[in-house]
C-alpha cells in the first residue's frame, strides 16, 4: 500500500488500512515511499525510507532509476534505526504544507468538484 510521510494527512492508508491489515496478520508491502519523487523536494531519502520502515511493514518497494539511487537506498536500509513516535510526528508535521491530491495524484481529490467529476443531474425526460 502507498505509505509515506504525508499519507496520514490525506485519505490515509496508514490510518485506515494499515491497522486492519496488521490486525489480520497480513503481509504488508509499502510502496510510493517518495510519492513519485515529489517528497524528495522536502525530505531526504533517509527520512522517507526510515519513516516507512518504522511502520509495521514487512517490506517496501523502492523506486529507483539509477544504480546510484539503489546504492543509496541500500546504505539507508543497512544503517536503519527505528524512528521514535516523536520523530514520526515531526516528519508528518513538516509534510502538512504539501499534503493532498497534488502530491498524491493516485488518490481522489476531495476538494472542490470540477465539472468532469460532478455527476450529471437528472433533468427529466
Amino acid at each position: 500500500m502507498p505509505l509515506h510521510i504525508a499519507d496520514p494527512l490525506y485519505l490515509s492508508f496508514e490510518k485506515l488500512v494499515l491497522p486492519v491489515a496488521s490486525e489480520r496478520n497480513m503481509g504488508i508491502q509499502g510502496m510510493k515511499n517518495f510519492a513519485n519523487a515529489k517528497l524528495l523536494q522536502s525530505f531526504s531519502v533517509r527520512e522517507c525510507l526510515s519513516y516507512v520502515l518504522s511502520l509495521p511493514v514487512h517490506c517496501t518497494a523502492i523506486g529507483c532509476t539509477t544504480v546510484g539511487q539503489l546504492e543509496d537506498d541500500v546504505r539507508v536500509a543497512k544503517s536503519f534505526q527505528q524512528l521514535t513516535g516523536q520523530q514520526l510526528t515531526a516528519l508528518r508535521e513538516r509534510a502538512d504544507r504539501i499534503k493532498g491530491p497534488l502530491l498524491e495524484d493516485w488518490k481522489r481529490n476531495t476538494g472542490a468538484k470540477t465539472a468532469a467529476l460532478r455527476r450529471p443531474e437528472y433533468t427529466g425526460g
